[in-house]
């Protein structure tokens, strides 16, 4: 037998996305990830997820040593 523990990432994504969706009553995201394949698995099943029932008004990638966001978290101001 093998046996393995990990992330279910996409569950993760979906499980946030209700969350937000619906505890929380959020009906507009920005989503903001790492340029990564875990950070893609999972933003990208919470964007599907979230889209579903709500909008998603922006989703930028981000390389994982980016430390200076100021110009994504102005996209997201305006929005």
């Amino acid at each position: 037998p093998i046996f393995g523990i990990g992330y279910s990432t996409e569950l993760a994504g979906e499980d946030m996305a209700d969350f937000a969706r619906h505890k929380l009553g959020v009906s507009n995201v920005a989503v903001i990830s790492a340029v990564d394949e875990w950070s893609e698995l999972i933003s990208g099943a919470f964007v599907t997820r979230f889209h579903a029932s709500g909008k998603v008004d922006l989703h930028e990638r981000v390389a994982t040593d980016a430390s200076d966001l100021r110009a994504i978290i102005t996209k997201i101001k305006l929005l």
